[in-house]
């Protein structure tokens, strides 16, 4: 993790353009030395988001934990159809297959997306990632033969760990060091959270399943995710909020 606080840069030599800024080099060495969008979230301890970003980090939170809760219901709620998919002439071992080919699909991606998050910010990653899941669950909701289904759920864990690196990153950029631990609790309670949603929901799959069969499960675990991605982009600003150090930066111009 990169570091926030307490970064040293050498001073400034007399005759360099930091030498005549002495305040606005002081804000900079309290901020990570890493040139990414995460500067543009960093707040020291004892900060708060400024004006009116107080409020609206709770709502940024609220989405990342929406978007993490759909993404671990079908990461590891998929258990729940293999009587289904047993039913459906698939061997316990085919089954146990299916079940875990989303996990598969999440490692093989997590350190990469947790790259693209760096690289082109938390919003349009959570959002991509959560539209190709949806979209691949849907896809596999009309599979057809065990190669085909487990394909399409790979490709689902595999975008789907987006939330897993991004919701994290957004949390952090958004929440002061003194809240980030209350902030990363709420968050991480959405993975058990998404289980239980998998779990209560087997009266409204079985439905479904005695009138379409098993894909139909599918069909609704694909529409999770792609709900929470349209919440993103519209609770996470396109632009960072104001970073608490700007204010006496601007004072010492």
């Amino acid at each position: 993790m990169p570091c926030v606080q307490g970064t040293q840069n050498p001073e400034p030599g007399p005759g360099s353009p930091a030498a005549a800024s002495p305040g606005r080099w002081r804000a900079a060495s309290r901020v990570s030395h890493y040139p990414d969008s995460y500067d543009q979230h960093v707040s020291v301890p004892g900060d708060g988001q400024a004006g009116g970003h107080r409020a609206r980090r709770w709502l940024v939170l609220a989405a990342g934990t929406v978007a993490l809760t759909a993404g671990s219901a079908f990461q590891y709620g998929l258990a729940y159809l293999i009587p289904a998919l047993r039913a459906s002439g698939l061997s316990l071992a085919q089954a146990g297959v299916i079940v875990a080919c989303p996990t598969a699909g999440l490692l093989l991606t997590l350190v990469a997306w947790g790259a693209a998050a760096d690289r082109w910010g938390e919003r349009r990653i959570l959002a991509a990632g959560l539209s190709v899941a949806g979209l691949a669950l849907l896809a596999a909701a009309r599979a057809r033969g065990v190669a085909t289904l487990g394909a399409c759920l790979v490709v689902a864990g595999a975008a789907g760990a987006s939330v897993y690196a991004a919701s994290g990153r957004l949390i952090l950029g958004w929440f002061a060091a003194r809240e980030r631990g209350l902030a990363m609790g709420i968050r991480q309670s959405a993975q058990p959270l998404g289980v239980a949603v998998a779990a209560l929901t087997p009266p409204i799959v079985a439905v479904l399943i005695g009138a379409a069969g098993y894909p139909a499960a599918f069909a609704v675990a694909g529409v999770l995710p792609l709900a929470a991605a349209a919440l993103v982009p519209l609770a996470a600003e396109r632009r960072a909020p104001p970073r608490a150090e700007a204010a006496p930066a601007a004072q010492a111009r």
